[in-house]
């Protein structure tokens, strides 16, 4: 994987193509808006989605994990999906994880997450509301009050828009302002908005295998944040 190293508050930041960032210094893998169930949802109102959703977002987290050495995973929000989709299939795929992985996991409470009214058995979750500040650094799902803090958020599921051979594609991106930067979904399966990003702004937008930073010209059509 071909990650991008950046400098954010005075921290080292390593964006991975597999939309999740780590922070080496406190050792923490952070990713947003994993919406664990969202296929089974689905399924649980009779559209025809592939179970293989969750454990494919599920092995690349893992991967992930295991190759930045980091010791405890952040999730900024939006962990699953809804109650529906919380089947005992997928606690115990999710159960089956972190068994494997051995790490704990802290999740700032999304508003998908109000379905995660009780921790599943064998899930190593901590939940904080609201936010939860580190250093520099703010982490929480949705914009609001930085109080001096440089803020790491999602929700947003930021997406960019690129030309190429007559086509047009959104890619998934990090969007990095002077105050705050949006991480994208971690899910694949999540539709996204499209990022209104000014000169003072870095995107970063995502492959396969690869994080690119595009320019940043002018403002475009999208969300503000």
């Amino acid at each position: 994987m071909a990650e991008v190293k950046i400098q954010v508050a005075g921290e080292e930041i390593v964006f991975y193509p597999g939309r999740a960032a780590y922070w080496p210094r406190k050792k923490w893998l952070i990713c947003a808006d994993l919406h664990w169930g969202k296929a089974e949802t689905f399924q649980h109102w009779g559209l025809p989605v592939p179970s293989a959703v969750l454990e494919s977002d599920l092995d690349r987290l893992e991967n992930i994990y295991r190759a930045c050495g980091a010791e405890e995973i952040i999730v900024i929000g939006d962990l699953v999906h809804a109650r529906v989709g919380l089947s005992e299939g997928v606690r115990d795929r999710v159960g089956d994880f972190f068994q494997r992985l051995g790490a704990p996991m802290t999740l700032i409470r999304g508003n998908h997450d109000r379905a995660l009214r009780e921790i599943p058995a064998g899930w190593r979750l901590r939940v904080v509301e609201g936010f939860l500040d580190e250093g520099p650094f703010r982490f929480r799902h949705d914009d609001g009050p930085a109080d001096g803090q440089y803020q790491w958020l999602g929700h947003l599921h930021p997406l960019w828009v690129t030309k190429g051979a007559g086509d047009k594609l959104r890619l998934p991106c990090y969007w990095v302002r002077p105050g705050a930067m949006t991480l994208p979904a971690f899910s694949a399966f999540t539709a996204g908005q499209v990022v209104m990003a000014t000169p003072k702004d870095r995107v970063f937008v995502l492959t396969e295998e690869d994080v690119l930073e595009v320019p940043v010209k002018k403002s475009g059509a999208g969300a503000r944040r």
